[in-house]
């Protein structure tokens, strides 16, 4: 035989035999396994489900199956005549292949004395166990009904549908892309050129690009409250720097406010420019320029290819820092408080300026008023005495903080080493020696101007002091710097005790068949397109695909929506920021004349509500020619 596949049977065998002295009925419906007359060989066998199935070949190759019905039927009666009986039978049965095209099945039906017949057999002929077997006539049987193939061809009526149904989908599509494209046009907004040095919110997922996804391999730098990455905007090519503080911190989330607060609307050639912020849930994100050089603290301490900065270099450095400290505390509209000032949190550009930077523990308050700060922040080393007592910093705090990075400039060393060394202490101690010039940084070479070296010793001692009342003002310690006024030398140290200082704040996937082969095929051959089920099952289903793929592009805009999405602070509220367009066009009913309150030559100013808070506002709206 050749190949043959699962062969599914079902009769309902009705077989009258007509005998001359008799009448004889054989009636046999279905195949039942407790049958003692049914005799199943080679690969045949009855399914339990569905019932009263035969299976003549099992999924193996080259396999055939008999069945059996092995009761004696009555055909010659040699009493009454020596010739055969006539019969007629008719049954009905299908064949259900596999697959279309595949080969090999068919069905004979004889009659023979006996149930041993050969097996898989190459060939077949009529003439089993030398038994001819008698010629039977299949002329006055009824053409079966002609069954539909199933073809990958349609008629036009279904052709024409499918091609509308696709040019319906593609045309949806186009005009939602169109729509989507058009809609983002329309509220896109140009970034001027004198916004780039504004702090301005910043898009997450632009964030994100720019750092490569936040890799390890783009850290410059780690703090207390997060990492800081290195990053490349797409849109304007400008390298940042992005801070991304912990998630999980309160303390964090303050630091974040502080910093847009305050360093946010500061500008100063000495200062770090923050260029803008975001936060995405509980990602704290801040975006400042890019500092090539890093900290001092590298340079100092980690120097690259053995690079060392000249004193020259240092005592402009000291200079830049002290420049920044006076804006922060005297000539900005308010008083900033650093109360972080190291050398970690001095960067260095190209040209080997010192910007100071790291915002994070910043305080502001009033000129003429007090801070209100009750906690100790700061690192060890750099934390003033008084406030382990007081807990309040001041500008006299930052100002310590400026002695100690003043000794760490000039002697190269930090401000505590081992042993119990503290800096201070020992340049103090080498002063009162006469031998101040002995604490000088080795790798100088004694190349430095004697009277900048011993200035900025003595400066830094007297910043450092112990008493608020004997530190000078940053005012003054410009002055000092820049040669107006001449250092007094100071008898009175004190001792101080730097034991009970605190420590360092933040060191954060159905199938269905039809097995059974049980399908009727009696049905009507002709149908209208209409009723087709096929033609049914293609438009349902590009129904469904239309469907689902709408969903598909609704769940996914939605997704990329609210992951882009990102909230606004209460703090943000009172601070200046950028609206969007469509909001303001909402808000004065589309820049209506009526809405108008005044008028001018290059301008006119529109009363509207905000429509996500309520609030009234005044919008001038200028023409630019």
């Amino acid at each position: 035989m050749p190949k043959m596949g699962s062969f599914l049977l079902l009769f309902f065998f009705i077989f009258p035999v007509f005998v001359q002295s008799q009448n004889t009925s054989f009636f046999f419906e279905g195949f039942k396994e407790a049958d003692k007359h049914l005799t199943l060989q080679l690969g045949a066998s009855i399914m339990s489900d569905p019932e009263g199935v035969l299976r003549l070949t099992n999924k193996s190759n080259n396999v055939i199956g008999h069945a059996f019905y092995t009761k004696p039927i009555q055909m010659i009666d040699k009493a009454s005549s020596p010739n055969p009986s006539s019969f007629s039978t008719s049954f009905v049965f299908e064949i259900v292949p596999p697959s279309s095209g595949s080969g090999g099945y068919g069905l004979a039906f004889l009659l023979a004395p006996s149930t041993q017949l050969p097996g898989a057999e190459p060939g077949w002929s009529f003439q089993l166990n030398g038994v001819v077997a008698r010629p039977l006539n299949v002329s006055n049987l009824p053409k079966p009904p002609q069954r539909e193939k199933i073809s990958a061809s349609y008629d036009g009526n279904t052709v024409a549908l499918i091609s509308s149904l696709c040019v319906v989908t593609v045309l949806l599509m186009g005009l939602l892309g169109y729509f989507l494209f058009h809609r983002r046009e329309e509220d896109s907004e140009v970034l001027e050129d004198w916004e780039i040095d504004c702090p301005h919110r910043f898009r997450y997922k632009d964030l994100y690009v720019a750092t490569n996804g936040f890799k390890e391999s783009e850290v410059i730098g780690t703090g207390g409250f997060g990492s800081v990455y290195k990053g490349v905007l797409s849109t304007n090519g400008s390298e940042v720097a992005v801070k991304k503080i912990t998630r999980n911190s309160h303390q964090g989330m303050r630091e974040f406010a502080a910093e847009i607060e305050s360093l946010g609307r500061l500008r100063h050639k000495n200062l770090v420019h923050l260029l803008g912020w975001c936060k995405k849930k509980n990602d704290l994100l801040l975006v400042y320029e890019y500092i090539p050089n890093g900290s001092l603290d590298s340079l100092l301490f980690k120097p690259k290819n053995g690079f060392v900065l000249n004193w020259e270099q240092r005592f402009n450095i000291i200079k830049g820092i002290a420049s920044g400290l006076l804006y922060l505390h005297e000539e900005w509209e308010q008083v900033v408080i650093h109360r972080d000032v190291k050398s970690s949190n001095v960067l260095i550009d190209a040209e080997l300026n010192a910007r100071l930077g790291d915002f994070g523990l910043a305080r502001l308050y009033d000129h003429g008023g007090m801070s209100h700060t009750t906690s100790v922040v700061g690192t060890i080393g750099y934390i003033a005495p008084e406030l382990t007592r007081t807990g309040k910093a001041s500008a006299s705090s930052d100002v310590f903080a400026f002695g100690i990075l003043l000794l760490e400039l000039a002697t190269g060393r930090r401000p505590i080493g081992s042993s119990d060394f503290l800096l201070v202490d020992w340049v103090r101690d080498c002063q009162q020696l006469a031998q101040i010039l002995d604490t000088a940084d080795p790798s100088l070479n004694s190349s430095y101007s004697v009277e900048e070296m011993e200035l900025a010793l003595t400066l830094g001692l007297i910043c450092s002091h112990e008493r608020i009342e004997v530190r000078p003002t940053t005012r003054q310690v410009m002055r000092y710097l820049n040669g107006d006024d001449i250092l007094s030398f100071v008898d009175d140290w004190g001792s101080a005790d730097y034991s009970q200082q605190g420590s360092e704040f933040g060191s954060r996937t159905f199938q269905i068949s039809d097995d059974c082969g049980l399908l009727d095929h009696s049905t009507k051959v002709k149908h209208s397109t209409a009723d087709d089920p096929k033609t049914i099952a293609l438009i349902s289903a590009l129904c469904i695909v239309t469907v689902l793929l709408l969903c598909i592009v609704g769940c996914f805009l939605s997704f990329r929506r609210r992951r882009n999405s990102e909230t606004l602070e209460d703090w943000e509220i009172n601070s200046p920021h950028r609206l969007r367009y469509k909001d303001l066009y909402a808000a004065i009913k589309g820049f209506k004349e009526s809405e108008a309150t005044g008028i001018g030559g290059f301008s006119a100013v529109y009363k509207g509500v905000l429509p996500n808070d309520g609030r009234e506002i005044a919008v001038k709206k200028r023409c630019v020619a």
